[in-house]
């Protein structure tokens, strides 16, 4: 992921710039290729894997929602920006914290 990378959710921006922009859901290129680096954490009561970046992936609705280390602190993020800073952020990994997972839910470590 070396050179920049426009990306979207949403169907209508994608539809218009089809082109210049890639579409990030599952089965999208770049969505498959973050989602090929991460590590599977089957179990969501013992995800105590450390790491900096998340994606985790609702398997009752097919959504993914991603997570980023914040200083001592995992917050949700929705902006690409955001995920790209904290993958190369090379700061000390935290544990994600099991209270924001649900039952449903699949965790993989990006970085």
């Amino acid at each position: 992921m070396d050179d920049p990378i426009r990306v979207t959710t949403h169907a209508e921006v994608f539809d218009d710039h089809f082109e210049s922009h890639e579409f990030l859901s599952p089965g999208g290129r770049l969505f498959e290729q973050l989602g090929s680096a991460g590590q599977s954490v089957p179990d969501p009561a013992n995800a105590v894997t450390k790491g900096t970046t998340w994606m985790v992936s609702d398997t009752s609705t097919g959504t993914c929602r991603f997570v980023v280390r914040r200083g001592d602190d995992a917050v949700p993020c929705d902006e690409l920006n955001g995920i790209l800073k904290a993958i190369d952020d090379d700061g000390p990994p935290i544990a994600l914290d099991s209270s924001m997972l649900k039952p449903n839910d699949i965790v993989y470590v990006l970085a």
